[in-house]
């Protein structure tokens, strides 16, 4: 007993094809027919022997022929066809189709994935140019704050620059006196760092020491006459002032090469250093 198994694909109907098959089979035997049923009313004719040449007759002859070998080709066609039709596998043909069905549906599948993906792009795209577009803007807004804000500190400054120098001309400049201990064996070097430079106080004690100072433009200069100096058993002590810190950062790296012992402490713009 034959078991037909069954198959997982989708029912596909061939009832069209098969009338095609059918339609173009009949009208190829009605065509056939006719030819064969005008050869034999021609056949069964008779023939004027007396009212028609010999040349006549050979030409109806040659045209009789013609005929019957078209014939036996449109036969020989019909023939094939038809042994050609009849040997497809349906099973086979069906098989042909779903996986023909199924590449269209994975490249449709392809195609809107492909679709998706570049409007995913075009849509990032958007997002960073916008991104982009704004931290232009946030960026000039910035820059244009700092600008503002560089001038209003020039402006700060300039102002305080004025109001020292008028507290000086007055007599009641800040002071800051200080009383420099020795007990540790180490010499005290003390220097004042501003926008200025550095003023070096080599004496920090007994008399004259106030006005015993150097001056010093870069720290260069300065690290230079440290270096004539020697740096062994010194101690250096740097007032800073607020003006000055670029310049103190420059000479806390060249004294840190030194390997010189140094410290520092914060000084308002507007004092002085004294030693008692």
């Amino acid at each position: 007993m034959h078991i037909r198994r069954r198959r997982s694909v989708t029912p596909f109907s061939l009832f069209a094809f098969q009338d095609i098959i059918t339609s173009v089979t009949g009208i190829m035997l009605l065509v056939v027919f006719t030819l064969v049923l005008n050869l034999r009313k021609t056949a069964s004719s008779p023939v004027p022997v007396g009212g028609a040449s010999l040349e006549e007759l050979e030409a109806q002859l040659d045209k009789l022929a013609a005929e019957a070998s078209e014939t036996e080709r449109l036969l020989g066609t019909v023939e094939k066809r038809t042994t050609s039709l009849a040997n497809i596998d349906l099973d086979t043909l069906v098989e042909t189709l779903a996986r023909t069905k199924q590449a269209l549906i994975d490249k449709e599948n392809g195609i809107a994935a492909k679709s998706k993906s570049l409007a995913v792009a075009a849509v990032r795209e958007s997002k960073a140019q916008g991104i982009e577009e704004q931290e232009n803007r946030d960026g000039a807004a910035l820059q244009q704050r700092v600008e503002e804000l560089r001038k209003r500190l020039h402006k700060l400054q300039s102002e305080r620059e004025r109001l020292d120098e008028q507290l000086r001309e007055r007599g009641i400049a800040n002071v800051l006196n200080l009383t420099v201990d020795k007990s540790d064996g180490k010499r005290p070097i003390v220097a004042v760092c501003s926008k200025n430079g550095f003023r070096v106080y080599p004496k920090v004690t007994g008399e004259g020491a106030n006005d015993a100072s150097l001056k010093f433009g870069t720290t260069e200069e300065l690290s230079h006459w440290l270096v004539r100096e020697g740096t062994g058993g010194k101690y250096l002590t740097v007032f800073l002032k607020p003006s000055g810190a670029a310049s103190f950062q420059d000479l806390d790296a060249r004294l840190q090469m030194m390997g010189m012992e140094r410290g520092y402490e914060p000084l308002a713009e507007t004092e002085e250093v004294r030693f008692r």
